[in-house]
C-alpha cells in the first residue's frame, strides 16, 4: 500500500494545532465507564501492626467530577506469626474533613482472620474492592487502617497497597 503525504496547513512546523488539546477536550469526549485519574500508594516496609487501629496507607485523589465514581483496590499483605489476627477498615476523608467508614458492611473486614495455629505463615494477601461515589470534585483520602492481635507484620514478601481509579460518572 503506498503511503500519502498530507499537506495541510494546520500541520506545519510550529503550528499549535496538535498542541491546542487540553484535557477536558480528551475527558468530555471519553465514554461512561472510562478510566479518567489512578493513584497507588505502598507500604513496602516490613512492619509490626499496632495493637490500635492505625493508618498505614492513605492515598488522595481529586475527581474531575461531581458524578464520577472512584474505584478502591486495597491489598494487604501480612505475616502471621503464632496465633494471631488482624482487623482491616476503608476510611475516608473528603476535602481534610473528619473521616468516616466508607462502607459500614466494609468497616473491620477481617475481624479475626488469621492463625490459628502456632506454626507461623507467610506472605498470606487480603483484599478489599467497593466502588465509591464521593459527589465531589474536592480532595478525597482514603485510609487504610489496620490493628493486630497478636504478633502480624505487614509482609516484606508482598507490598500492602491502595489504588484508587476515578471512573467517568
Amino acid at each position: 500500500m503506498a503511503l500519502t503525504r498530507v499537506k495541510t496547513s494546520a500541520l506545519s512546523q510550529g503550528s499549535s494545532f496538535l498542541t491546542s488539546v487540553t484535557a477536558s477536550d480528551v475527558t468530555s469526549n471519553l465514554p461512561s465507564g472510562s478510566v479518567l485519574n489512578t493513584v497507588t500508594e505502598y507500604h513496602t516496609a516490613s512492619t509490626e501492626i499496632s495493637t490500635s487501629m492505625t493508618t498505614y496507607v492513605s492515598p488522595s485523589i481529586t475527581p474531575t467530577a461531581t458524578n464520577s465514581k472512584i474505584l478502591v483496590l486495597v491489598t494487604i499483605c501480612v505475616d502471621m506469626i503464632g496465633d494471631s489476627n488482624f482487623n482491616a477498615r476503608l476510611k475516608r476523608s473528603i476535602g481534610g474533613a473528619s473521616d468516616t467508614n466508607l462502607n459500614p458492611n466494609i468497616g473491620n473486614s477481617f475481624y479475626g482472620s488469621g492463625n490459628l495455629g502456632s506454626a507461623n505463615q507467610h506472605g498470606l494477601c487480603y483484599s478489599i474492592n467497593t466502588i465509591d461515589s464521593p459527589s465531589t470534585t474536592s480532595a478525597v483520602e482514603y485510609k487504610l487502617e489496620l490493628s493486630e492481635s497478636g504478633r502480624v507484620l505487614l509482609s516484606h514478601s508482598g507490598d500492602t497497597s491502595v489504588t484508587l481509579m476515578e471512573i467517568k460518572g
